[in-house]
């Protein structure tokens, strides 16, 4: 069943966006006129990345949110695949240090951008599969660790620990929402933070 349009959260939504673009526009005048001879190249590039997203929108609006769950796991192996792709030569674009970035021909993405999303879609529906399970030590908080561990030392490699603070944080709230004890989310603080810092020295 297709559920009304969130209208509150999407006027929110489109707001941001038009205030982000109008921000990018204003900073980015003078640079995108010496770069490129036009003062609004950066904000046209945005704009059209915008267009995407909203067509993203308008599709997953068009699928009942309990179908996502079909396509969990498969969509956060593709993200993880593209995640690990940057470190191929002929496809990662490296600049400033990282390797962050995917060069598809003309267009250049960033993987853990959508990491974010699709482990936030993943964790929602693994976690529903296991509420029964989250005080069980080995049938959930174990695989919880391994998964994000796995996403530690992608996004610690490329380097990118701002993406892996967000996603962390963000992983630590589904799964308290989800049912899952206090002591385990603090064990999964401690073991981050000594993980994190031992993944930083090592690579």
């Amino acid at each position: 069943m297709r559920h009304p349009v969130d209208r509150p959260l999407l006027i929110l939504t489109l707001a941001l966006l038009g205030a982000g673009l109008l921000i990018i526009s204003s900073a980015s005048v003078v640079l995108s006129q010496k770069n490129f001879g036009t003062p609004y190249y950066y904000t046209l590039h945005q704009g059209a990345a915008a267009i995407l997203g909203l067509a993203g929108l308008a599709v997953a609006q068009a699928i009942p949110y309990r179908s996502w769950k079909k396509f969990a796991l498969p969509i956060l192996f593709a993200s993880l695949l593209l995640v690990a792709a940057v470190f191929i030569p002929r496809y990662g674009f490296h600049a400033g240090g990282a390797s962050r970035w995917l060069r598809l021909g003309p267009i250049t993405i960033q993987p853990s951008e959508i990491l974010k999303l699709s482990l936030i879609l993943y964790l929602a529906s693994w976690l529903d599969k296991k509420k029964r399970e989250h005080k069980n030590f080995i049938g959930a908080f174990v695989p919880f660790l391994v998964i994000m561990g796995v996403i530690a030392v992608l996004l610690v490699l490329q380097p990118d620990i701002g993406t892996l603070i967000i996603i962390g944080g963000s992983a630590i709230i589904l799964y308290f929402l989800g049912g899952g004890r206090v002591t385990q989310l603090i064990t999964f603080v401690i073991l981050g933070a000594v993980g994190l810092a031992a993944l930083i020295k090592v690579a």
